[in-house]
């Protein structure tokens, strides 16, 4: 009797010490509905900033010309492709921050986790630029046979009216990539991928959401748009790294501002 109770005596006292070694349960992301929810906040922040922007740039060009009618002011900002550019310099940092704040507040991971911001491998990034081009050369021939616009008319009327090219193009290869890649493949990505709909479901919701965002384009371009988005989520997921869409993203607005300037010039 008294070794039975030795034994479990010391039975009580290993049990403590092994769950004190026991290794802490990995945190999970965000689930759907909040990653969903997040979502939402930053577009309905993302719209009111816009509104004050338009609101500025309005009072700005009646106070210039107090003769002009609303309305045509409203008509000259929607092709402008200066309020474009000024829009996308004011809105990118917000956006990126917001990521950054939401994934930290998932307490338990580290926002460079959350959101992949991990050195990709050199062997993985020139594979899939290398799938890039493949991309791109078969989306403009397809263009090319349909007989469609390599350059679609948007690109061309935010140029003419951009005043100051530069800080367009400054936001096409470098705003949008940013503040899209890590909202899109980092963020909603990480927090729908790690709910049931897994990662082709990450995958497609976001592709579909990034290319609706382009409502100067027409069905073909969003179409495109789409399936180029499909291309970037996959290269999330094999690379794990967010830096490889963003820079394929980069790469892609790099070769259509190239594109568009050979168009004005030839």
């Amino acid at each position: 009797m008294d070794e039975m109770n030795n034994v479990w005596q010391q039975q009580q006292m290993v049990l403590p010490e092994m769950e004190s070694v026991r290794e802490p349960v990995p945190v999970r992301p965000w689930g759907f509905w909040a990653t969903t929810g997040f979502g939402a906040i930053m577009t309905v922040v993302y719209f009111v900033l816009i509104i004050i922007i338009v609101v500025v740039f309005v009072i700005a060009m009646k106070v210039g010309n107090p003769q002009v009618e609303i309305e045509q002011i409203g008509t000259q900002l929607e092709e402008s492709g200066f309020l474009m550019s000024v829009s996308s310099m004011i809105l990118t940092p917000p956006v990126i921050v917001m990521c950054l704040v939401f994934a930290w507040c998932r307490k338990g991971m580290q926002v460079s986790d959350y959101l992949a911001l991990r050195r990709p491998n050199v062997r993985q990034l020139l594979i899939w630029l290398g799938v890039l081009v493949g991309f791109m050369i078969v989306s403009d021939s397809l263009t090319l046979i349909i007989g469609r616009p390599i350059v679609h008319e948007s690109m061309v009327t935010a140029y003419e009216t951009s005043v100051l090219p530069p800080l367009l193009f400054f936001v096409i290869i470098v705003c949008a990539p940013l503040s899209e890649e890590i909202l899109f493949r980092g963020f909603l990505f990480k927090g729908w991928k790690s709910s049931p709909i897994g990662p082709v479901g990450a995958t497609i919701l976001t592709s579909l959401l990034w290319a609706i965002i382009h409502v100067q384009y027409d069905w073909y371009g969003i179409t495109t748009i789409f399936v180029g988005g499909l291309m970037l989520g996959a290269a999330r997921i094999h690379t794990r790294s967010i830096w490889v869409p963003i820079l394929m993203h980069a790469v892609m607005n790099i070769v259509a501002s190239g594109q568009l300037l050979f168009t004005r010039i030839f």
